[in-house]
């Protein structure tokens, strides 16, 4: 039952984890749209870049149970 009970407590943060990186993505698309500034909107692209990538990794680390990962599948990932 305790090894059940922190399975969820787990599976509840990677879920939280998750949402929250998507709604930090949201706010930069939503804030590089109201931008005139390219210079603006290019800083803001990257910082998207960044956050969905940390999302795709964390995504990709969450569902397997090697600490390891192949960069290649975090790239597919995120241009999907």
């Amino acid at each position: 039952a305790e090894i059940s009970m922190k399975t969820v407590a787990i599976r509840e943060i990677h879920h939280r984890i998750k949402n929250n990186l998507q709604t930090i993505a949201s706010m930069l698309r939503l804030q590089s749209r109201r931008s005139e500034s390219e210079e603006a909107k290019k800083i803001l692209k990257d910082s998207l870049n960044r956050i969905l990538s940390i999302a795709a990794t964390h995504e990709l680390l969450s569902k397997q149970l090697s600490d390891e990962i192949n960069l290649i599948e975090v790239i597919d990932f995120v241009q999907r």
